[in-house]
């Protein structure tokens, strides 16, 4: 789930140079601690990351990616 995250998360922002290694260990904390809004929409489940994760300041915003349920 992870890994794919990842990918989406490259696809959907292009303009912003993530550290993967960052995603990795940051992505599971983040919805380990509740930090992340989700909701389902149409058999998928999208992930809304709070302003600021991974290190990148406000500007960047809410970075957000739609996942397949399987």
């Amino acid at each position: 789930m992870v890994e794919n995250v990842i990918g989406r998360l490259h696809e959907n922002y292009p303009e912003v140079e993530f550290d993967d290694a960052v995603l990795r260990a940051d992505i599971p904390e983040i919805v380990a601690g509740e930090g992340i809004g989700w909701y389902f929409y149409e058999g998928q489940i999208n992930l809304a990351f709070p302003e600021g994760s991974f290190g990148f300041g406000h500007a960047v915003g809410s970075l957000e990616v739609t996942v397949p349920l399987e």
